[in-house]
């Protein structure tokens, strides 16, 4: 009689433990659907963001090729400019040394600053 009593409990045990396992089967199944439709989601959100930034950084290397071309031609006009300037310096210079020599005066150096 304990066999017949211990096979029962065990069929019982047995049942019982299929049936938590196909419940929670479900429950994992379910979960795992969710998931996968929310990493979906996600997934497309990311693309499109992916996208915009790669079309933000095109333009600004765009804009920033653009902006260099224009500071080189600025620095060449800029440049032309210093050299007449620093030419015309030099002139005046050797100018006001001359009058000295002239009229004899003599002034004391000034240093330039850098």
């Amino acid at each position: 009689m304990n066999n017949e009593i211990y096979q029962f409990v065990l069929s019982v045990a047995a049942t019982l433990l299929a049936a938590a396992f196909t419940i929670i089967a479900y429950f994992l199944k379910q979960w795992f659907q969710e998931t996968t439709k929310q990493l979906g989601e996600n997934t497309s959100s990311l693309t499109e963001a992916v996208n915009e930034l790669t079309t933000a950084v095109a333009l600004l290397k765009n804009n920033q090729g653009n902006s260099e071309k224009f500071c080189n031609g600025q620095h060449l006009i800029i440049d032309k400019r210093l050299n007449a300037h620093s030419e015309k310096l030099g002139e005046h210079s050797e100018a006001i040394s001359a009058l000295e020599v002239k009229s004899g005066i003599k002034r004391s150096p000034r240093k330039i600053a850098p």
